[in-house]
């Protein structure tokens, strides 16, 4: 007797472990939607260089920051980088918003100190950004740029990206150990020294109701990290909460859906874990849990962040494919996957991501600043066109939504079938591994036009499926097409208990 077994939600994102019972997790995926409808999987856009018209092109600039200002009434992207290869000075470049969101910068007006890549934030219509000193700059218009403060705190390795608190419209800049606020509306920069700890450094910071949320490491390395919330009145020199987020440094903090996320990365020194890892964690109150572990290859990692739709998107350097996202499905279920493509599913020419050093979106276009290990430097920005030549990966955990009294009965697997929603060129892939087998590919790039199909198949080219307890799905598709369902079938042969 055979029996069939169906997974058509995707919502959960990547497993922690590959034979867990969860129906809606997976091995990995990659360049794929999967949240905005949990029973398909969507591919997401392309990307493309952005460049700056000089003899050797964007490396010569590093234009890392992307946003929007307002000049003399007209809306312009804003992009900050270095003068020049051999000048590191803060420079504005723009670029005219005409329906393109892809194109050439120009360079509109410099600072006399080094840009600190990461700091730029819009605030009340205009941009700003931090040098490397501490010095708030503001760009003003064509040729002139205004440094309307300095944060007095000592250089932190983290450099903080200024936020705006929303309840008070107030431009928040903690660097060290240093609180420094510009408000705009008082045209006045000040400093506030005495109420963070010596022997912290700030990482990260966001708001939590109404208080600013500050993540802090020990500057030694050793000791937890905490965040700390402050009620933003300098009147009062204390705390309103301290957050233990545990050993290992807290490099990124963020508010998803008025929960604190917190990223905690390397593990504490002392650690019986050999495995680096990740911990992604939460706090709503009570006690702060880890929800997610993500196992990492390397030692040392330089990790930034975004928020977009109620998701924390974070970028880890290295060997990083793509852009992780932290996301509370609309199950209510904290999920995280690698989501969006760094260089469309590609190695950055013959080499591998070394460090991302810039993330910004803006409407639902993102920018990333990437240097690659052979020492190119590029911005990659979300194509203006609904174009996704890239291939899109899905694998499946093991045994997928099977039955549990049928895990580890030997199979004999009979039949594979994938519904999909086809695209013009579009193009589906599908691979499989029994007991822990190489990949093997079943169906080549077969053609999945537009409309409604199937792909399926009941064997290898010259021989039946395998036979064994564990099977293992790996779906590619090309040009948009989207995964509604995955089906198999098998027997179950020699059942003893």
């Amino acid at each position: 007797m055979s029996t069939t077994v169906i997974q058509n939600t995707f919502d959960g994102g990547h497993a922690e472990d590959l034979r867990t019972h969860q129906t809606n997790q997976c091995a990995q995926s990659l360049n794929f939607d999967l949240y905005t409808n949990p029973h398909k999987l969507i591919p997401l856009c392309d990307s493309v260089n952005e460049t700056y018209t000089d003899i050797a092109g964007m490396d010569t600039v590093e234009i890392s920051d992307v946003g929007v200002s307002t000049i003399a009434g007209t809306t312009k992207l804003t992009a900050v980088g270095y003068e020049t290869a051999s000048s590191l000075k803060l420079t504005f470049y723009t670029r005219q918003v005409a329906g393109d969101m892809n194109g050439n910068w120009v360079p509109q007006a410099t600072s006399t100190n080094e840009f600190q890549k990461g700091t730029m934030v819009t605030y009340q219509g205009l941009a700003y950004a931090m040098s490397t000193d501490g010095k708030l700059v503001r760009y003003d218009s064509a040729g002139t740029v205004t440094t309307v403060g300095t944060a007095s705190g000592t250089s932190s390795i983290a450099h903080p990206r200024p936020f705006v608190h929303p309840e008070d419209n107030i431009l928040y800049i903690v660097w060290g150990n240093v609180i420094s606020r510009w408000n705009a509306n008082t045209s006045t920069f000040d400093n506030t020294t005495t109420i963070l700890p010596t022997g912290m450094t700030a990482t990260s910071v966001t708001n939590y109701g109404g208080y600013l949320a500050i993540a802090m490491k020990p500057t030694t390395g050793v000791g937890n990290s905490v965040t700390y919330l402050w009620g933003r009145d300098i009147t009062l020199n204390t705390l309103q909460g301290i957050i233990d987020f545990g050993e290992g440094s807290l490099n990124v903090i963020e508010n998803i859906g008025d929960v604190l996320v917190g990223l905690v990365y390397p593990k504490s020194q002392f650690s019986s874990t050999i495995t680096n890892k990740l911990d992604i964690k939460v706090y709503a109150g009570g006690a702060v849990q880890t929800i997610k572990s993500i196992p990492l290859t390397d030692t040392i990692y330089n990790i930034l962040k975004v928020k977009k739709d109620d998701k924390l998107y974070f970028a880890i350097g290295f060997t990083s494919s793509a852009l992780w996202c932290v996301y509370k499905n609309k199950s209510g279920f904290w999920t995280v996957n690698q989501e969006r493509f760094l260089y469309n599913g590609s190695q950055i020419t013959a080499d591998t991501v070394n460090s991302i050093v810039g993330l910004n979106i803006i409407g639902d276009y993102f920018y990333i600043g990437i240097n690659s290990n052979e020492g190119t430097y590029y911005l990659r920005a979300t194509i203006s066109a609904d174009t996704k030549t890239a291939t899109s990966i899905y694998k499946t955990t093991i045994n997928p939504c099977m039955p549990l009294a049928d895990r580890y009965v030997t199979k004999q697997f009979d039949g594979i079938q994938i519904a999909y929603t086809g695209k013009v060129n579009g193009t589906i892939t599908l691979k499989y591994s029994v007991d822990g087998s190489t990949q093997t590919t079943l169906i080549s790039s077969q053609s999945a036009p537009a409309g409604e199909g199937v792909a399926e198949v009941t064997a290898e080219a010259s021989a039946s499926l395998l036979t064994g307890r564990e099977i293992q799905f790996q779906i590619e598709t090309t040009f948009g097409v989207e995964i509604k369902e995955i089906r198999y079938r098998y027997s179950k042969l020699n059942q003893i208990v």
